[in-house]
């Protein structure tokens, strides 16, 4: 999707929207093995995982944010922890809003709703250039692999709407390897192998870590003060 946008095949890029489900935190129920996670300092919840990696991805496809303002909400102090209907606090954001604009000057939005299992899961993702639109949603809504295997579909003022196909080499994933955490994981440490190798930066690598994280900050930053945030390049 990066090269695609790069090549012009939109034309300039004026918006990106995303719109994404949380589960399985966020929502009024939580797996036992996750509810440690109701505490701000456990440091894992909608915010630093699920909006985390959903901005990382559309800044890898868009460019990095220039500046943001965001809402975090809470709607459920107390959440039922799902196998064994005890209610706990609940000390962390369930949903999130976020708009921003990228270093092109194309406007940005992230939506992120907190969920469980009888909430629809997975993603969708609207980039309009001057030219035309890509959405981009899960290529199997709804199960894992979805997040990492996606239908690109594209609408052009030249062209109908068609799906594109993903080329062999764009994938993270070799062919014939099972998709899930432990092969993106493995992926992630493969490119770092490679890197070193090859004497050059790894990509993700430290700095892309710090910089996630900055901006993570910004979106709290914002949430708190009703105040857009500068984002550094």
């Amino acid at each position: 999707v990066a090269d695609l946008l790069a090549g012009g095949r939109i034309g300039p890029v004026e918006s990106v929207s995303m719109t994404a489900a949380g589960d399985p935190l966020g929502g009024s129920r939580i797996p036992r093995s996750l509810a440690w996670s109701t505490r701000p300092a456990a440091g894992n919840n909608l915010l630093t995982v699920m909006a985390g990696h959903a901005l990382a991805a559309l800044e890898r496809v868009a460019g990095p944010l220039a500046d943001v303002s965001a809402v975090l909400a809470n709607l459920h102090d107390q959440v039922v922890v799902a196998e064994t209907g005890e209610l706990i606090a609940n000390q962390v954001p369930g949903q999130m809003a976020l708009h921003g604009r990228l270093g092109s000057g194309a406007l940005l939005s992230l939506s992120i709703h907190g969920g469980s299992a009888a909430t629809p899961s997975g993603f969708a993702i609207t980039i309009t250039g001057a030219d035309g639109t890509l959405t981009i949603t899960p290529a199997d809504p709804g199960h894992y692999p979805g997040w990492a295997d996606w239908r690109v579909r594209l609408r052009s003022s030249d062209e109908a709407a068609a799906d594109l196909p993903v080329p062999g080499r764009y994938r993270l994933i070799p062919a014939g390897v099972p998709a899930g955490p432990a092969a993106n994981i493995a992926a992630l440490y493969r490119e770092v192998a490679q890197a070193i190798t090859e004497g050059r930066p790894a990509h993700p690598g430290f700095d892309t870590a710090v910089h996630h994280h900055r901006t993570l900050s910004a979106i709290e930053r914002a949430a708190q003060t009703g105040v857009r945030q500068p984002l550094a390049p």
